[in-house]
Protein backbone atom coordinates (compact mmCIF):
# COMPACT_ATOMS: atom_id res chain seq x y z
CA UNK A 1 0.00 0.00 0.00
CA UNK A 2 1.53 3.31 -0.87
CA UNK A 3 2.15 6.12 1.83
CA UNK A 4 1.14 9.71 0.94
CA UNK A 5 2.73 12.72 2.60
CA UNK A 6 1.30 15.63 2.85
CA UNK A 7 3.42 18.64 1.33
CA UNK A 8 4.61 19.98 4.54
CA UNK A 9 7.91 18.54 5.01
CA UNK A 10 9.19 19.91 1.89
CA UNK A 11 9.65 16.80 0.01
CA UNK A 12 9.38 17.85 -3.67
CA UNK A 13 12.45 20.27 -3.31
CA UNK A 14 14.40 17.40 -1.58
CA UNK A 15 13.53 15.12 -4.76
CA UNK A 16 16.52 17.20 -6.67
CA UNK A 17 18.94 15.86 -4.51
CA UNK A 18 21.60 13.43 -5.29
CA UNK A 19 21.67 9.97 -4.64
CA UNK A 20 24.82 10.95 -2.51
CA UNK A 21 23.38 13.62 -0.68
CA UNK A 22 20.45 11.29 0.32
CA UNK A 23 23.14 9.18 1.95
CA UNK A 24 25.05 11.29 3.85
CA UNK A 25 21.69 13.33 5.16
CA UNK A 26 20.31 10.01 6.68
CA UNK A 27 23.80 8.95 7.52
CA UNK A 28 23.50 11.72 10.29
CA UNK A 29 20.11 11.72 11.16
CA UNK A 30 21.26 7.84 12.09
CA UNK A 31 24.23 9.18 13.93
CA UNK A 32 21.88 11.41 16.10
CA UNK A 33 20.64 10.37 19.75
CA UNK A 34 16.95 8.99 19.36
CA UNK A 35 14.24 11.31 20.76
CA UNK A 36 10.35 11.39 21.48
CA UNK A 37 8.26 13.32 19.70
CA UNK A 38 4.81 13.05 18.77
CA UNK A 39 3.87 15.62 15.63
CA UNK A 40 0.77 17.15 16.02
CA UNK A 41 -2.16 16.42 14.08
CA UNK A 42 -1.72 18.15 10.57
CA UNK A 43 -4.21 21.62 10.03
CA UNK A 44 -5.36 21.02 6.09
CA UNK A 45 -8.60 21.51 3.92
CA UNK A 46 -11.29 19.05 4.30
CA UNK A 47 -10.86 17.70 0.95
CA UNK A 48 -7.15 16.74 1.45
CA UNK A 49 -6.67 13.05 2.65
CA UNK A 50 -4.02 11.42 1.89
CA UNK A 51 -4.89 9.32 -1.67
CA UNK A 52 -5.75 12.78 -2.26
CA UNK A 53 -1.79 13.78 -2.30
CA UNK A 54 -1.16 10.93 -5.13
CA UNK A 55 -3.31 13.69 -7.50
CA UNK A 56 -2.08 16.46 -6.19
CA UNK A 57 1.65 15.09 -7.05
CA UNK A 58 0.83 14.54 -10.26
CA UNK A 59 -1.08 17.94 -10.93
CA UNK A 60 2.31 19.01 -9.52
CA UNK A 61 4.37 17.40 -11.62
CA UNK A 62 2.60 18.37 -14.83
CA UNK A 63 2.23 22.12 -14.54
CA UNK A 64 5.77 22.73 -13.17
CA UNK A 65 7.77 24.49 -15.91
CA UNK A 66 11.46 22.94 -16.08
CA UNK A 67 14.25 24.46 -14.61
CA UNK A 68 16.66 25.99 -16.10
CA UNK A 69 20.06 24.12 -15.93
CA UNK A 70 23.42 25.98 -15.99
CA UNK A 71 27.03 25.61 -17.98
CA UNK A 72 28.57 27.43 -14.97
CA UNK A 73 29.73 24.79 -12.53
CA UNK A 74 29.49 27.37 -9.41
CA UNK A 75 26.10 28.78 -10.57
CA UNK A 76 25.03 25.28 -11.20
CA UNK A 77 25.76 24.23 -7.43
CA UNK A 78 23.72 27.10 -6.17
CA UNK A 79 21.18 26.62 -8.13
CA UNK A 80 21.32 22.63 -6.55
CA UNK A 81 22.15 24.15 -2.96
CA UNK A 82 19.26 26.76 -2.95
CA UNK A 83 16.10 24.55 -4.69
CA UNK A 84 17.48 20.42 -3.26
CA UNK A 85 19.16 21.07 -0.33
CA UNK A 86 18.04 24.74 0.96
CA UNK A 87 15.00 24.19 -0.44
CA UNK A 88 14.70 28.29 -0.15
CA UNK A 89 11.93 28.69 -3.03
CA UNK A 90 9.41 26.91 -0.24
CA UNK A 91 9.08 30.26 1.51
CA UNK A 92 10.36 32.58 -1.07
CA UNK A 93 8.52 31.59 -4.49
CA UNK A 94 4.40 31.86 -4.67
CA UNK A 95 2.49 29.47 -4.83
CA UNK A 96 -1.40 28.49 -6.71
CA UNK A 97 -4.57 28.27 -5.13
CA UNK A 98 -3.69 24.72 -4.40
CA UNK A 99 -0.16 25.43 -2.66
CA UNK A 100 2.13 24.40 -5.59
CA UNK A 101 5.13 26.24 -6.04
CA UNK A 102 4.60 29.07 -9.50
CA UNK A 103 8.31 28.24 -10.18
CA UNK A 104 7.14 30.99 -13.07
CA UNK A 105 7.73 33.31 -10.45
CA UNK A 106 10.61 31.79 -8.67
CA UNK A 107 11.92 33.29 -6.04
CA UNK A 108 9.77 36.67 -6.51
CA UNK A 109 8.31 36.41 -2.33
CA UNK A 110 5.07 35.04 -1.60
CA UNK A 111 2.92 35.50 2.00
CA UNK A 112 2.53 32.63 4.34
CA UNK A 113 -0.13 33.27 6.99
CA UNK A 114 0.19 36.42 7.92
CA UNK A 115 3.77 36.80 6.75
CA UNK A 116 5.24 38.80 3.83
CA UNK A 117 8.34 36.56 2.36
CA UNK A 118 10.41 38.94 0.79
CA UNK A 119 12.07 38.27 -3.31
CA UNK A 120 15.02 37.10 -3.41
CA UNK A 121 14.92 37.08 -7.50
CA UNK A 122 16.53 39.35 -9.88
CA UNK A 123 14.65 42.63 -9.55
CA UNK A 124 15.05 42.01 -5.40
CA UNK A 125 18.68 41.79 -6.02
CA UNK A 126 19.51 44.29 -8.51
CA UNK A 127 21.55 46.29 -6.22
CA UNK A 128 23.64 43.22 -4.54
CA UNK A 129 27.06 42.17 -5.01
CA UNK A 130 28.04 38.82 -4.78
CA UNK A 131 29.97 39.78 -1.54
CA UNK A 132 26.82 41.60 0.01
CA UNK A 133 24.83 37.94 -0.51
CA UNK A 134 27.38 36.32 0.48
CA UNK A 135 27.84 38.43 3.93
CA UNK A 136 23.94 38.14 4.16
CA UNK A 137 23.76 34.36 4.76
CA UNK A 138 26.79 34.29 7.07
CA UNK A 139 25.73 37.11 9.32
CA UNK A 140 22.17 37.71 7.81
CA UNK A 141 23.11 41.42 7.39
CA UNK A 142 21.49 42.81 4.18
CA UNK A 143 23.54 45.73 1.93
CA UNK A 144 21.92 48.66 3.30
CA UNK A 145 23.33 48.09 7.13
CA UNK A 146 19.55 46.48 7.72
CA UNK A 147 19.84 42.65 9.88
CA UNK A 148 17.43 40.06 8.79
CA UNK A 149 14.52 39.69 10.78
CA UNK A 150 11.45 37.21 11.33
CA UNK A 151 12.23 33.53 10.64
CA UNK A 152 15.32 34.12 8.40
CA UNK A 153 17.32 34.87 11.24
CA UNK A 154 16.79 31.37 12.52
CA UNK A 155 17.58 30.20 8.33
CA UNK A 156 20.67 32.26 8.76
CA UNK A 157 21.66 31.64 12.73
CA UNK A 158 21.36 28.04 12.04
CA UNK A 159 21.75 27.12 8.51
CA UNK A 160 23.32 29.90 6.39
CA UNK A 161 25.79 30.85 8.33
CA UNK A 162 26.89 27.27 8.63
CA UNK A 163 27.44 26.48 5.13
CA UNK A 164 31.20 26.29 3.75
CA UNK A 165 32.81 28.95 1.90
CA UNK A 166 32.27 27.11 -0.95
CA UNK A 167 28.48 26.82 -0.75
CA UNK A 168 27.99 30.13 0.60
CA UNK A 169 29.60 31.48 -2.89
CA UNK A 170 28.04 29.21 -4.74
CA UNK A 171 24.42 30.30 -3.12
CA UNK A 172 25.85 33.82 -4.06
CA UNK A 173 26.92 32.94 -7.39
CA UNK A 174 23.99 31.94 -8.69
CA UNK A 175 21.65 34.10 -6.56
CA UNK A 176 23.14 37.54 -7.79
CA UNK A 177 25.06 36.49 -11.08
CA UNK A 178 22.82 34.08 -12.65
CA UNK A 179 19.43 36.45 -11.46
CA UNK A 180 20.97 39.68 -12.68
CA UNK A 181 21.20 38.22 -16.04
CA UNK A 182 17.56 36.91 -15.64
CA UNK A 183 16.65 39.95 -14.74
Amino acid sequence: MAVFFYPAFPYRAYAGMTDEDVLDMAAYLLSLDPISYSAPEPEIPGWLVRWTVAGWNKLADITQPSLEQFDDELVARGAYVARSLGHCGECHTPRNGLGIPDLNREYAGAEIGDEVIEAIDAAALKEWTTNNFDIFLLLGLKPEGEFVGGDMNEVVEHNTSKLTDEDRDALAAFFTRHQSEEG
